[in-house]
C-alpha cells in the first residue's frame, strides 16, 4: 500500500485534528525513501507543528508533533491517529495495495480492480 499525498489532501486531513494556518502558510514535504509526506506550520506563538502521514504496520497513520526550536526535533506532544482505510480510498490518496501476492489498484470512486 502507498499514500500518494498532495499539500491539499494532507492539509484538509490535518485540519479535521487542528485549527490550521491558511494552506499558503504551511509547507509540504515528501520523503519517497520512506514513503512518508509532512505538512509543517508555524503558530503565531512561534511553535513549529509537524504532520506526517505514512503506513506503519500496515496500517495508514497520521502523527502530528510540536517541534522543538533549538533542537528541531520533536519533543513531547505529539498525537498518532489511524486513518480509515476507506476514507484514504475516497480521497485518492492510495496508490494500491498488496493482497494475497496480487496488485489491487484502488480508484477514488472505491472500486477494486486486480491486475
Amino acid at each position: 500500500m502507498w499514500i500518494k499525498a498532495s499539500k491539499t489532501n494532507l492539509y484538509r486531513i490535518v485540519a479535521e485534528y487542528m485549527i490550521l494556518p491558511k494552506m499558503k502558510e504551511t509547507q509540504f514535504k515528501e520523503v519517497p525513501e520512506h514513503k512518508t509526506h509532512y505538512l509543517e506550520w508555524h503558530t503565531i506563538c512561534g511553535n513549529t507543528f509537524r504532520a506526517s502521514i505514512s503506513i506503519i504496520d500496515a496500517h495508514p497513520s497520521l502523527k502530528i508533533e510540536s517541534i522543538d526550536k533549538e533542537k528541531k526535533r520533536p519533543c513531547c506532544s505529539f498525537i498518532m491517529n489511524r486513518l480509515n482505510l476507506a476514507d484514504l480510498v475516497e480521497r485518492g490518496m492510495l496508490k494500491g495495495i498488496r493482497h494475497e501476492h496480487q496488485l489491487i489498484n484502488l480508484k477514488p470512486n472505491g472500486k477494486l480492480v486486480g491486475t
